[in-house]
């Protein structure tokens, strides 16, 4: 069953209230987190091709989730690794998808990957992610929204609850 990740209102890739950001609408099913997008026009580098440093920020935000998710706490981003295999192009929807992490001492190894529709790679990625730490009074639900991708809260039978470790 498909459960909605909240997102934070101001983040370029997931943000419902950045007037420039990507807006996507992650969540976990089967165990990844996963997001479904189609690249606008002003997000390419060269005509009709999405820019590199977006298709690296999609991924990264998968990654980072994947790691929240399993750590319980949120992350912030050590170290990330993108091969860009073939050429995202605008007016076609792509899926992004990361793998559950392997916990790593302290760290959290993760991987993910960009397909279309027909399970076609278009990019991969991995990376290292750190649990923040916080006082123990921090709630990161208090900083996170659960809404849709127009701004309307989600019903709670079809959200990821984000709870603190």
């Amino acid at each position: 069953m498909k459960r909605f990740l909240p997102s934070y209102d101001t983040c370029f890739v997931c943000g419902k209230k950045n007037a420039i950001g990507l807006k996507l609408c992650l969540y976990v099913e089967n165990g990844q987190v996963m997001a479904e997008f189609s690249p606008r026009e002003e997000l390419c580098g060269f005509s009709g091709i999405l820019h590199g440093g977006i298709i690296s920020c999609v991924v990264d935000e998968a990654l980072w989730w994947s790691s929240a998710v399993a750590s319980g706490r949120l992350v912030v981003t050590k170290d990330l690794k993108v091969n860009y295999i073939k050429p995202l192009t605008i007016r076609k929807t792509y899926f992004v998808a990361a793998d559950p992490p392997e916990l790593s001492g302290e760290v959290y190894m993760c991987r993910g990957r960009i397909i279309d529709r027909a399970g076609s790679l278009y990019a991969e990625g991995e990376g290292a992610y750190s649990p923040l730490r916080w006082g123990k009074n921090r709630n990161p639900d208090e900083m996170l929204s659960y809404v849709d991708e127009n701004g309307n809260p989600l019903p709670e039978d079809k959200i990821h609850r984000f709870v603190m470790r």
